[in-house]
């Protein structure tokens, strides 16, 4: 029997006819799921890659250290992405010296500790902001206080790009290209929609608490 996944359905935007691909809801209940067959072996191999993983997650002397090194290693690759050349060297001895960075380049890769910082704060705090959008956005913005994000704007709407571009029919294929776009009928844009994944994502897991 074949999967259906989801549905198209066609909108109106700016003047321009698209197609919006709908996902149905997970799990797939038609036909549901058959974990037996070919896919057992995949599913007790992937059951034994995190058994492992926790295994080793045990080894850690200090998971406060370790989350140190692995935000400031993320941050200098990350940061390399958009061009910068400070290394990891770079970084540790800013921090060391207490000093605020002069380099624009580590002052980029700083903004991105913080705001690292600041989601992983948040995450691990009962009264802390949940995996969301909301989050999202805020971090964006704190990132953008660095050397060369200061004067964007965190978290553009696919509504408010259409408006800055002018609703050219360019933008609109951009976007339907690049699975943005949603039908405006339904009344559920496309933010609403990864919110809808991120509380898949947490279901199951102490983000969810």
């Amino acid at each position: 029997m074949t999967r259906t996944t989801g549905i198209y359905e066609r909108s109106t935007v700016a003047g321009e006819s698209v197609e919006a691909f709908i996902p149905l809801p997970l799990p797939p209940t038609e036909p549901p799921l058959d974990l037996s067959g070919h896919l057992a072996p995949l599913l007790a191999r992937a059951n034994e890659s995190i058994r492992l993983l926790e295994l080793a997650g045990g080894l850690v002397p200090s998971i406060e250290w370790f989350v140190y090194a692995f935000v400031r290693k993320e941050a200098v690759l990350s940061a390399q992405i958009e061009g910068t050349q400070a290394t990891l060297m770079d970084l540790l001895e800013v921090e060391a010296s207490g000093e605020a960075p002069v380099d624009a380049d580590v002052e980029e890769v700083c903004g991105y500790v913080d705001a690292l910082n600041f989601a992983w704060d948040h995450l691990g705090r009962a009264d802390g902001l949940p995996l969301s959008m909301r989050l999202l956005s805020e971090t964006h913005a704190r990132l953008l206080r660095g050397a060369r994000g200061a004067q964007k704007q965190p978290s553009l709407t696919v509504n408010r790009v259409i408006e800055l571009l002018d609703c050219s029919r360019k933008a609109v294929r951009v976007l339907e290209a690049a699975g943005i776009e949603r039908p405006l009928e339904r009344k559920k844009n496309r933010t609403v929609v990864f919110e809808d994944y991120l509380a898949h994502l947490r279901t199951g897991t102490e983000l969810s608490a």
